[in-house]
């Protein structure tokens, strides 16, 4: 079942509250993040509560807008490359398990001997 899109107010309407009412403009965010976490899949909902958490504490840490634009986004880094490096280790670990069954491959093959040709003797001085 296709979770459909949350609507958002217009801009100017959101505009409009951070100017004139920014409790009420606070309160809707707080209910569209606690939508977005409810429709999300069960077995992701503890993960985007739990990083929920983490961004709310540091939007109460900041002591101004801009120092919370700044850390948002140096989490948003931080998580990005986090990703990355799964990914990069994934993609290094599967390489590795793939050579490591073509060398295992290479070790049951059958070894042929074969007899060396016999060389003249060095002439003696």
């Amino acid at each position: 079942m296709a979770n459909p899109v949350i609507e958002l107010p217009a801009f100017d309407t959101l505009k409009a509250l951070a100017d004139e009412d920014p409790e009420a403009l606070e309160t809707l965010r707080s209910q569209l993040v606690a939508e977005v976490i409810e429709r999300a899949p069960s077995h992701q909902r503890a993960q985007l509560q739990g990083l929920q958490f983490v961004l709310d504490m540091e939007r109460r840490r900041a002591k101004n807008p801009m120092q919370c634009c700044i850390r948002m986004s140096q989490l948003m880094h931080e998580r990005v490359d986090r990703l990355r490096e799964c990914l990069k280790d994934t993609l290094y670990y599967d390489g590795l398990a793939s050579a490591g069954t073509r060398s295992e491959q290479d070790h049951n093959a059958v070894i042929l001997d074969f007899p060396r040709p016999v060389q003249d003797a060095p002439p003696k001085s």
